[in-house]
Order: C-alpha cells, then sequence, then structure tokens
C-alpha cells in the first residue's frame, strides 16, 4: 500500500513542500485575506503547493543542481590536477594563508 505511485510522488515532493508552505500562506493569505482559509480556499492553497512544490522538483531544480555542482568543481579544480588538502583542524597545521587574515592576529 505504501509503494502506491501517488504515495510515492506524495513523498518525493514533500521536503519541497515544507520549503514552500509559508510563502504560499502568505500568498494566499494577502489574496483571500481570511484565516484560517474556507475548505475551498484551502484545497486550492493544498493543490497549488504540491504542483509548485512538483513543478520545482521537475522543472527547476534539476539545472540548479547541475549548475551548482559545475561552479563547485570549477572552484575545486582550479586547472590542476592535484588538490590542497582542506584545513581539518584537530592536529593539522592550518595554511600560512589563513592565519595572515585572522581579525585575531596582531597586525
Amino acid at each position: 500500500a505504501l509503494g502506491h505511485p501517488f504515495l510515492v510522488s506524495l513523498g518525493a515532493y514533500s521536503f519541497e513542500a515544507y520549503l514552500f508552505q509559508w510563502p504560499l500562506v502568505w500568498l494566499f493569505r494577502l489574496a483571500f485575506g481570511e484565516w484560517p482559509l474556507s475548505c475551498e480556499v484551502f484545497m486550492m492553497f493544498a493543490l497549488t503547493l504540491w504542483l509548485v512544490s512538483g513543478l520545482y522538483v521537475k522543472l527547476l531544480a534539476p539545472p540548479l543542481v547541475h549548475r551548482a555542482r559545475a561552479v563547485v568543481e570549477a572552484l575545486l579544480d582550479r586547472g590542476g590536477s592535484s588538490h590542497e588538502p582542506l584545513y581539518t583542524g584537530l592536529g593539522a597545521d592550518p595554511p600560512e594563508s589563513a592565519c595572515s587574515s585572522s581579525p585575531l592576529s596582531p597586525p
């Protein structure tokens, strides 16, 4: 029963619905001027919320994620094949550049 396609798609959009719920609540309160919403307006809100979440997941998120990954890879690559290790704290010495720009270091 939990593998039903409707329930699976509902779960696939749940995080996005969580993200978009308050902006849509604000818009619906502004547009309809009532709170709590009537049954008809609430159903329109719920359908709009899932529609916006679904459109975001299917159309907007993939190009954004692809572009963000390309930018991060370009920043990490910097044209060379060897990468400098990141400063991990705990026993490792930070690079000199990290120490020289510290606001706590003496001038």
